[in-house]
């Protein structure tokens, strides 16, 4: 005989700990019965006791689950019978169906969609800097004409915007 004594968990610290509601454990409490047995109950036969194995398969099948490695949790508590053990992915999967992982994988994408347009947008904009500069190094009766307007309506408008215009026609191909 063992001088071990097991140690049984309350239905509201196993739910605590795996992270479920009273329902959500009486669910899974239906699974596990299922597959292990029927758990102990307490002296007044009304709520269900769970040893800390009980405990730590569910855990492990929780965590098949957010992983994606099982398809309910009945499959996942017999995997775990079988051996099975979560990928690192687990980890992260918050959420009982992993959609934080797949949530996840789609931020992602977007983030490099978002990188490539970044790329092409800094080619551009180096692009239009180098033309921009050699039209301003041009002795100004080289310049297209807006360039002498430029000057002369600087007080009536921003310079910065006039320019802004004139090199926006001119990428339009309307001066010369």
């Amino acid at each position: 005989m063992s001088d071990k004594t097991e140690v049984l968990w309350s239905p509201r610290d196993v739910a605590k700990r795996l992270g479920v509601s009273a329902s959500g454990l009486r669910r899974l409490a239906g699974s596990y019965s299922e597959l292990y047995g029927e758990l102990p109950r307490d002296s007044s036969g009304t709520s269900r006791l769970w040893p800390t194995e009980a405990v730590n398969r569910l855990e492990a099948a929780r965590a098949l689950l957010a992983a994606g490695q099982a398809r309910s949790i009945r499959d996942a508590l017999q995997a775990v019978e079988g051996g099975a053990v979560a990928s690192p992915e687990a980890a992260l999967a918050l959420g009982q169906d992993g959609r934080v992982i797949e949530a996840l994988g789609v931020v992602a994408a977007h983030l490099e969609a978002l990188q490539e347009s970044n790329v092409a947008l800094r080619s551009e904009v180096a692009e239009l800097r180098s033309e921009v500069a050699t039209l301003w190094a041009l002795p100004a009766s080289q310049r297209p004409g807006e360039a002498t307007e430029l000057r002369e309506g600087a007080e009536s408008e921003g310079i910065a915007v006039r320019a802004a215009r004139w090199l926006e026609r001119l990428m339009r191909g309307q001066e010369g």
